[in-house]
């Protein structure tokens, strides 16, 4: 008689090792990432969602500034001093 080790229940699956996002995964997930999210993140300590923010600051403030008429001529220049 020969005895089988085969049987109708398949063998259990190894549940997947719980591992690091990839780099590509992290960059994409920074990519998608609202507004809130990275002010909360930035809140928590986190550096990089804190550069991202002085970053933003630099270029709504440069976007909110007049743009001189010339190169190294500024609009607000007081020409009666």
């Amino acid at each position: 008689m020969k005895i089988s080790n085969v049987s109708n229940n398949p063998a259990p699956q190894p549940s997947p090792s719980p591992k690091a996002p990839s780099a590509a995964a992290k960059a994409a997930q920074e990519a998608t990432e609202t507004a809130a999210q990275t002010a909360k993140e930035a809140a928590g300590g986190d550096a990089q969602a804190k550069r991202l923010l002085a970053k933003e600051d630099v270029q709504r403030a440069q976007a909110a500034s007049p743009k001189a008429d010339e190169d190294g001529k500024g609009g607000n220049v007081d020409v009666d001093a």
